[in-house]
């Protein structure tokens, strides 16, 4: 404040002289300043006024700079301040996200211990075994027992799915042998009959004619013994001939019959031994095929065949009870326990044997189905302990995220030591730039003799400001002075002059009034010597003055209305040529107004508008007939609204209307021309001439009545040819290839069912929606090669895509041909694509209820095969991407590692997000995952990269160049003043 006062007196002085040195060319007391002195002592005043205005400017400019410097120097500090407490606070989150991962570490050591301890299906070493801690330090390469389990898990995956397979075919072999002996004990319960096994020449569907075989029909001689018995069977059945068929004529109706038959070739004289003396006939007479045989063609088929071995070579056959036996050149022998077909009673013992025997068998299958069933209930029950000790591996989510925390603080805590070095290199500078500013701005405040503080700085402007204030105040007081010393002088010689006039006029005064005297005394002799004479004339003379008065009033009053009908008759005459004019321009204007109307008339709008009579003759119409004509069309579109909105929105269409025409005719090869001069006259050229649309519209229906009635069969022929040779095979190869793109996708989608057995399918059908007779269509033709259809397909083929057209026409009048042809051969509008579910044993719709997870694969799946589908048509080198967001949210790893290898058989390329799927997975041939970290407080997000190649993860550093920021000692690019841009 002292060194304020000191500046603002020394400034005061300094004016005071400036303001006697400028107050010298003024004069004395007694002496008038000229203006040159004036102007002078003005100049002097300003150029020490500005003087010094300059130097406290250019002191306040400096004092601002270090005042700046010293705002920057506290912002550095501050700064500098702010990144300690940042360096500090990241040094503790680094210490404590160490400590952290140290415990992360041991915790996932002791889980893999107590996980390896809990497993009865899976086995893994010892953490400490593959260096698990090690790992846990450095993440470096895959997990060190995660591999391990998987391929566990696999190994144990195969044998259990192999033991399941072994067991469930056991199951079935019994199940299937126990349903066997199940089923021919209820039949021999029953009392069916055991027939001697059929042997596998013998065709199907045989024997359905009247006879039978020959155990049916014989049975044993009461003499013979069981042995013998049960030998003689033994040999007849080996030798074919205890199933061989008896037929009542001894012959078969068909040659061709796959059988065996037995006939009497052999007469009864050549055997010695005939087969009669061991079997004789019984043919049952309830058997109503058997029935059609008598007791003499069983006994001569007996009789052809030998007992025993015979001599010589006239018999054909033999047998004996030891079960030797001889068909022509064969001979062979077997054996039996017990004769089981030949005779009632001993197919009966024969049953009563086999039930006694089943009922030991069904026992012991019954048994064998239930180990196999408790078997594959083992393998299953094993199978879902794998599946729970699998799905309860540890989780390295917890250590992967210390380790991207120690990353990102460790990051972060170099980050903040770096800006904590560049804060403290600012705030030496701004300390520097500061004492710099401070003795710069000193310096020159002592060389000008003024105070470097605003305050004094301000009292030095104020004193500035009073000094101009008083020596303008003393110029312009200088200035009166002078300007009233001027006036003074003349106003002297002013009153001099008047003087000396007012001297003169009292000296002509006194003459007029002695002249005055004289006069009156004349006029008083003169009236003395006449006497009333004059009175009269005097009279007479004002009576007369009067009516001149008068006449001159009347005259004047006369002149003034004479002008006044001068004026009004001149306004007529111009009021009358006016009229003129205008009636001349009204019918100009009315002319102009028919010709107009002619002219509109000849566009053809006006025919178009409303229904009127125009005149005939191409002569100019008569001024009545077109007001008439007027009239009718105003009085025919009186409904018209023709207010200003109305023609804006016409004028828009008009434009619009004329664009849609235009794109239309120019796709045809035409093009439509518009006239813009007073009205939108839009023409067509057709046929080589200029036509309106009124012309064209009627020209085009009689043009299109003429092609219709022109279009002959043979014409018609070829269209529908057209239809059919190239329309419809085309339609049939794209139905055929993408039936087969429907079945690559199914064929991928059978192979990934879910843990659960769930399976999706999609079907592509015709929509109910879909045209008439679609079906049909697409089921006996539109699946077929057109080479193989029959002319009634072709016709019906041809009357499918024709009604199609037709229906499209219909719907859509306006449009053009390609339009319609576009629409109606559509094919993928007349299907539609259905997605299924297989569960439960069954096919059901996709929509039904559905867990979380299986309703995320129903919706992405068939997504992911549309998308393949719709990248068919791209380049091969293009990218196919698709874009999911928490994808697979609620599936199961099982699943995940499924969809993501259908992703790659797809070849579809994917960007995702997830909150815990990293990939990983045998099925993906490569992917790069991208781990995003962040903590509160922080404003940063950390970033981890990993690559998958298909076996191992790798992680990458991926490091970008950090750009340095210029200091404010180093201008950046853009930068002014020493700032930042």
């Amino acid at each position: 404040l002292a060194e304020a006062r000191a500046g603002a007196a020394a400034a005061a002085d300094r004016a005071g002289r400036a303001a006697r040195h400028a107050a010298v060319p003024l004069g004395g007391p007694g002496d008038v300043p000229g203006e040159e002195a004036l102007r002078g002592a003005e100049r002097e005043f300003h150029r020490a006024a500005d003087d010094r205005a300059e130097a406290v400017a250019h002191i306040a400019r400096l004092a601002d700079a270090a005042a700046k410097a010293a705002a920057e120097l506290a912002q550095a500090r501050r700064v500098l301040g702010e990144r300690t407490a940042e360096r500090d606070t990241a040094a503790d989150v680094f210490g404590a996200a160490e400590d952290t991962l140290g415990a992360r570490a041991q915790e996932h050591i002791e889980q893999w211990r107590a996980y390896r301890m809990s497993l009865t299906e899976l086995s893994v070493p010892d953490p400490e075994a593959v260096d698990l801690a090690g790992w846990t330090e450095r993440l470096d390469g895959a997990h060190p027992l995660r591999d391990t389990l998987r391929s566990a898990a696999d190994r144990a995956h195969r044998e259990l799915a192999s033991a399941l397979a072994d067991a469930a075919a056991r199951l079935d072999e019994a199940r299937a042998e126990l349903g066997e002996l199940t089923g021919e004990r209820d039949r021999l319960a029953a009392g069916a009959v055991a027939t001697p096994p059929a042997p596998h020449t013998r065709g199907g569907r045989q024997r359905c004619g009247p006879g039978a075989a020959l155990w049916q029909v014989v049975d044993f001689a009461p003499q013979l013994a069981a042995a013998e018995r049960a030998g003689l069977e033994a040999a007849l059945e080996a030798a074919g001939l205890l199933d061989a068929w008896i037929t009542p004529d001894g012959t078969l109706l068909d040659p061709d019959t796959h059988d065996v038959l037995l006939t009497p070739t052999a007469s009864v004289a050549a055997v010695a031994r005939p087969l009669t003396e061991a079997l004789h006939p019984a043919v049952d007479p309830d058997d109503a095929q058997a029935a059609a045989l008598d007791e003499h063609a069983v006994t001569a088929v007996l009789a052809g065949i030998g007992l025993g071995e015979q001599e010589g070579e006239q018999v054909a056959a033999w047998v004996e009870p030891g079960g030797r036996w001889r068909v022509g050149p064969l001979r062979g022998a077997w054996s039996k326990e017990a004769a089981a077909y030949v005779g009632a009673g001993a197919r009966e013992e024969a049953r009563r044997r086999r039930l006694a025997e089943l009922a030991g068998l069904v026992e012991a299958t019954q048994d064998a189905v239930k180990q196999a069933g408790a078997a594959a209930e083992e393998v299953e029950r094993r199978r879902a302990v794998l599946t729970d000790e699998f799905g309860r591996e540890p989780s390295d989510q917890p250590l992967r995220d210390a380790h991207s925390a120690v990353s990102s603080a460790s990051d972060q805590l170099r980050r903040t030591g770096e800006r904590l070095e560049r804060a403290a290199e600012d705030a030496d500078w701004a300390e520097r730039d500061h004492a710099a500013a401070v003795t710069e701005r000193d310096q020159a405040a002592a060389d000008v003799a003024l105070p470097a503080g605003p305050e004094g700085l301000a009292a030095v402007r104020t004193a500035l400001e009073d000094y101009r204030r008083t020596a303008a105040a003393l110029l312009a007081a200088a200035r009166r002075h002078a300007d009233r010393q001027d006036g003074l002088a003349a106003w002297t010689e002013e009153f001099a002059a008047a003087a000396e006039a007012a001297e003169e006029a009292r000296t002509q005064a006194h003459d007029a009034e002695t002249r005055a005297a004289e006069e009156r005394a004349r006029l008083e002799a003169l009236r003395e010597a006449v006497g009333a004479s004059v009175d009269e004339v005097r009279e007479r003379l004002e009576t007369a003055k009067r009516r001149i008065a008068e006449l001159e009033s009347a005259a004047d009053r006369l002149d003034a209305e004479h002008r006044r009908a001068a004026e009004e008759r001149w306004l007529a005459q111009g009021r009358e040529k006016e009229l003129t004019e205008q009636l001349t321009e009204a019918g100009g204007r009315r002319s102009a107004a028919v010709a107009e109307l002619q002219r509109f008339a000849a566009t053809g709008l006006l025919a178009l508008a409303c229904p009127v009579q125009l005149p005939e003759g191409d002569e100019p119409w008569a001024a009545d007939p077109a007001v008439r004509l007027a009239r009718r069309a105003e009085e025919q579109l009186r409904e018209v609204d023709d207010s200003d909105g109305a023609w804006r929105r016409v004028q828009d269409d008009i434009t619009r209307y004329y664009a849609e025409l235009s794109e239309a005719l120019t796709r045809h090869g035409h093009h439509a021309l518009a006239g813009l001069d007073d009205w939108f006259v839009v023409t067509v050229q057709f046929q080589g001439r200029e036509r309106t649309p009124g012309e064209l519209t009627g020209l085009l229906d009689s043009e299109i009545d003429y092609r219709e009635r022109m279009l002959t069969a043979k014409e018609r022929n070829l269209l529908e040819e057209h239809l059919i040779n190239d329309v419809a095979s085309h339609l049939q190869e794209l139905i055929t290839e993408a039936e087969a793109q429907v079945g690559f996708m199914n064929a991928e989608l059978e192979e990934r069912p879910t843990s659960t057995g769930m399976r999706l399918r999609l079907r592509w059908e015709a929509s109910p929606e879909g045209p008439a007779g679609l079906a049909e269509a697409r089921a006996r033709l539109l699946r077929q090669k057109a080479d193989l259809w029959s002319p009634a397909d072709r016709t019906a083929v041809g009357d499918f895509l024709q009604r199609e057209i037709e229906r499209v026409r219909a719907e859509d009048e306006h449009g053009t041909w390609s339009d319609h042809l576009r629409r109606a051969l559509d094919y993928r509008s007349w299907h539609r694509f259905t997605i299924e579910r297989y569960q439960d044993g069954r096919w059901r719709s996709a929509v039904g209820p559905a867990s979380g997870g299986e309703r995320v694969l129903t919706v992405s799946l068939p997504l992911f095969a549309a998308a393949s589908a719709h990248y068919r048509s791209a380049h091969p080198q293009a990218p196919r991407i698709i874009a999911l967001d928490e994808a697979f949210a609620g599936v199961d790893d099982d699943a995940r590692a499924k969809c993501l290898g259908l992703l790659a058989t797809f070849d579809l390329d994917v960007v995702m997000t997830s909150e815990r799927e990293w990939g990983f997975y045998p099925t993906v041939p490569g992917l790069a995952a991208h781990h995003l970290v962040r903590r509160d407080g922080v404003d940063a997000v950390h970033v981890t990269t990993w690559e998958w190649d298909g076996h191992d993860p790798v992680r990458v550093e991926r490091r970008a160049p950090r750009a340095r920021l210029p200091t404010p000692r180093e201008p950046g690019p853009g930068a002014a003043d020493g700032g930042l841009s």
